[in-house]
């Protein structure tokens, strides 16, 4: 078949029997982690895909709400794949959402895909604890989470406050916590963690901030190894 011919087949669309989509997208939707508002996520990526014998031409990968294309693709031969990558920038707590909309020559322009992401005031830094190996019975240094409320309003610790949680968080303890029932604009506090293994073996847990600053609870990854 000739190229016109093909294309006629292509532009019958739902009416005719060349009901032919263009471009797919995996994955359909992009569900960002959890990020503190007013910080810019790493870059996640939509993979396009021409199933169709003819190049499809793309005009625009633009987006809406608190997300940003970082690069685009400009045109997908036949049987070929391009990349377009995303970035998640909250400018305000709770569930933020958006599309990426991509316009190309291809009948199903313009094609979305649907973007969501948590966003929250609190930063948790580091967002993870590694203590090592420890011996049994033993209690280990603390080690010290920084909770920063990075958003303009005063955020209220609520429920249970903070806590352990998780598989195991009788294998830790919080010996120090300068957290008040409230955190300001701009403020930090810190909570110390400690590990003290009762039995040989890899344990996890938890430190879990229940709070009304958005997507809550912030949580912080504990693990050590009792030998």
């Amino acid at each position: 078949m000739t190229a016109s011919e093909i294309q006629a087949i292509y532009n019958a669309g739902n009416g005719g029997a060349g009901n032919c989509k263009g471009l797919t997208f995996s994955p359909a939707s992009l569900k960002f982690p959890r990020r503190p508002v007013s910080t810019t996520s790493p870059p996640e990526t939509v993979t396009a895909s021409n199933a169709f014998p003819l190049t499809v031409t793309v005009t625009s990968a633009t987006t809406s709400g608190d997300f940003s294309p970082t690069n685009g693709c400009s045109t997908v031969a036949p049987g070929a794949n391009c990349e377009v990558q995303v970035t998640f920038s909250p400018t305000e707590p709770g569930t933020r959402r958006g599309k990426l909309t991509i316009v190309d020559s291809a009948p199903a322009s313009p094609q979305t895909v649907s973007l969501t992401g948590a966003a929250t005031d609190i930063s948790l830094v580091p967002s993870r604890l590694n203590f090592g190996n420890h011996p049994v019975w033993t209690t280990s240094r603390p080690k010290t989470v920084t909770a920063t409320n990075v958003g303009s309003t005063v955020v209220n610790f609520t429920g249970s406050g903070i806590v352990l949680t998780g598989a195991d968080p009788s294998q830790f303890g919080t010996p120090a916590n300068t957290c008040g029932p409230s955190l300001a604009s701009g403020a930090s506090c810190t909570v110390s963690i400690e590990f003290k293994p009762t039995a040989q073996g890899t344990w996890t847990a938890t430190l879990d901030f229940y709070d009304d600053g958005g997507a809550s609870p912030q949580t912080v990854a504990l693990t050590g190894n009792a030998t």
